[in-house]
């Protein structure tokens, strides 16, 4: 069964699809089915520890030096509200 793509070439394994803003959704339903699991809390700070573990939800290194990090929660960010806009 072939499906309509709109590409006017052969689609091959080398073909780039563009995804975009769809993860965000597998990304944030994923996230929240953690959080029903109670394997993490939506309400913790991304600084903070993960149940379970020693590891922080965000590194402490220069590569996730964002402003205002240890203020921003999980929630914020599957909402959009954290101030995380260019990092």
């Amino acid at each position: 069964m072939f499906q309509q793509t709109g590409f006017t070439n052969a689609v091959t394994s080398s073909t780039h699809f563009r995804a975009a803003s769809n993860t965000k959704t597998f990304t944030s339903t994923a996230i929240l089915l953690l959080h029903q699991r109670a394997r993490l809390n939506i309400n913790h700070k991304i600084t903070d520890t993960i149940p379970g573990t020693t590891m922080t939800y965000v590194p402490e290194d220069q590569n996730y030096a964002i402003p205002f990090k240890n203020d921003i929660t999980i929630l914020q960010l599957l909402q959009h509200r954290s101030g995380v806009f260019d990092v």
